[in-house]
């Protein structure tokens, strides 16, 4: 018939499959198109250097004696006004804390020592006990203390394991009849003279 004839002319065409290898049939993905992987893996690899790098940092600060962690570091960033407040109260006392050191080091690297505390009129303090925090400032992860006691008024001799040539730091703390001084002095001690570098009351 004219009109089916028609009808089979205008009739759409129906869409031509096309053969997929995948095997359930679906479309096979497209080929990713070239450097498609080139930030993510530029990113990996930053992380990963940047891994690398604090690894290496912790081992050498781990290894090395020149770096060390302050005790309490917390703690005395909390308390930094009392600190002031102390070192404040130690300048006004007027103290002064003198070390002198001997030349000679025995074979376990120990050396004579000697503490002196006067007033501000160059005065003996009559302090019964010295405590002393020390470290050399090449090896500050060797930090030593000691509780010494007054071998005569204002005195206080001893004997401390001071091997190193160099700056040592010292802490000072007393108290004589509810007052406390503090002090932090540097040092530079070796095995012919010794000559004090600077000396920060509190």
């Amino acid at each position: 018939m004219p009109g089916s004839d028609a009808a089979s002319c205008t009739r759409p065409a129906r869409p031509v499959e096309i053969a997929s290898a995948h095997p359930f049939g679906r479309p096979a993905c497209a080929a990713r198109p070239p450097g498609s992987l080139r930030w993510p893996i530029i990113v990996v690899s930053l992380l990963s250097v940047h891994l690398l790098l604090m690894v290496l940092v912790a081992a050498i600060a781990a290894r090395d004696r020149s770096f060390a962690v302050v005790p309490n570091y917390y703690r005395n960033a909390v308390e930094w006004d009392r600190h002031q407040a102390q070192r404040r109260a130690s300048q006004r006392l007027g103290w002064k804390i003198a070390i002198e050191p001997s030349e000679r080091i025995d074979p376990l690297g120990r050396r004579a020592i000697t503490f002196t505390l006067t007033d501000s009129q160059n005065r003996p303090v009559r302090a019964e006990f010295l405590d002393v925090s020390y470290f050399h400032h090449a090896h500050a992860s060797e930090t030593s203390k000691a509780t010494l006691r007054a071998t005569a008024p204002g005195r206080f001799d001893t004997t401390l394991p001071l091997r190193y040539a160099g700056f040592w730091q010292f802490d000072i703390k007393t108290s004589v009849q509810g007052q406390t001084f503090t002090a932090s002095i540097t040092q530079y001690l070796n095995t012919q003279t010794t000559a004090q570098r600077r000396d920060t009351t509190g």
